[in-house]
């Protein structure tokens, strides 16, 4: 995330806008993987914000819950490769 926040600040991105979606692994319910989903971008926002002074008004949040996932496996590592803040630029 601190590489994320050093490339918002910089002067090639000041006028873009980001879309962070959040993502989940594939176990548990579609409603508490969405509002989980939803919250991990939230997280990531939050900290830009904080850490970076990322101007709110240019960062867009989604939860994406389980229904994109990277990898169908039912392995540990595979649930953690699912669970993701995909950065999306948006023109402003």
């Amino acid at each position: 995330m601190d590489e994320l926040g050093k490339a918002l600040q910089a002067r090639d991105f000041n006028s873009m806008g980001f879309k962070l979606i959040g993502h989940t692994d594939v176990r548990g319910t579609d409603e508490y993987n969405d509002m989980l989903s939803l919250q991990r971008a939230e997280s990531v926002k939050d900290y830009l914000i904080r850490r970076f002074n990322i101007a709110s008004g240019r960062i867009e949040v989604e939860g994406k819950g389980r229904r994109q996932p990277w990898y169908r496996q039912n392995t540990e590592d595979a649930h953690a490769l699912n669970r993701r803040v995909e950065v999306i630029v948006v023109s402003k």
